[in-house]
């Protein structure tokens, strides 16, 4: 009997770590840094930028933004299966116009490979919330 409460209590306090975990992943908040200051060194960090738009183009449904604050701009590369589901979702990130301002949290690349220019790759944005 003893055995058996022992495997259903850490059955128990195994389930509310991964819940406590959960929330507070999801509440977690990437720190926003100047454009500036996001180059290849920081290559595969998640950071998070603010700015505004300043360029937009759309190619195979994949969507690069230029991401420009005081300090300078980056592409926000949005591949082609993430635009398709924020799409789905009801998030229309194909209609994002130059001029708005927008918060935008991506991990850092170099895209295309080789080419030394750093971008954001896009995970989440302010459009989502």
């Amino acid at each position: 009997m003893h055995e058996k409460t022992t495997k259903i209590l850490a059955v128990a306090v195994a389930l509310i770590g991964l819940v406590l975990l959960f929330f507070v992943s999801n509440n977690l908040e990437t720190t926003g840094l100047a454009i500036k200051e996001i180059n290849l060194d920081k290559e595969g960090e998640t950071v998070k930028a603010c700015g505004q738009i300043s360029g937009k183009r759309v190619s195979n449904n994949h969507i690069f933004l230029d991401l420009q604050d005081s300090t300078g701009t980056i592409r926000i590369v949005i591949f082609n299966t993430t635009s398709l589901k924020l799409n789905a979702s009801g998030i229309s990130v194909f209609s994002i116009k130059n001029g708005r301002d927008i918060c935008v949290t991506g991990f850092v690349d170099e895209f295309p490979a080789g080419s030394g220019k750093t971008n954001l790759v896009y995970r989440k944005s302010d459009l989502e919330k």
